[in-house]
């Protein structure tokens, strides 16, 4: 099919996070008109908008594909363990002043 207008080259955001990975978004045709109908000073608002969602949705596929292969963190898996056993979790007291009169660190006064 001819075409009689030629064709822009597509706008595409690509958000690259060292932990999360790297996710590329290139709107549709309707996107692509709407991104270049932005003026050129609100066209970085715009961009970072989009990439804030982005490094949003790289969290949570990240997380989606930890709980698709059963991984958890060492430290969440300990846990787990110490919240399943029955003995009491040392938590440190409330503070360092811990007085058994005083549990809170400072008197109450009535």
């Amino acid at each position: 099919m001819a075409r009689t207008k030629p064709r822009l080259n597509p706008i595409s955001i690509v958000v690259t996070d060292p932990r999360w990975g790297t996710v590329a978004l290139t709107p549709g045709r309707r996107g692509q008109r709407y991104l270049r109908e932005v003026p050129a000073e609100d066209l970085t608002q715009v961009i970072a908008a989009i990439e804030a969602k982005l490094t949003a949705h790289l969290k949570g596929t990240h997380h989606d594909i930890c709980q698709a292969v059963g991984h958890t963190s060492k430290k969440r898996a300990e846990a787990l363990v110490d919240l399943e056993s029955s003995e009491p979790l040392v938590t440190g007291g409330l503070s360092d002043k811990d007085h058994a009169d005083h549990p809170f660190g400072f008197p109450v006064h009535t």
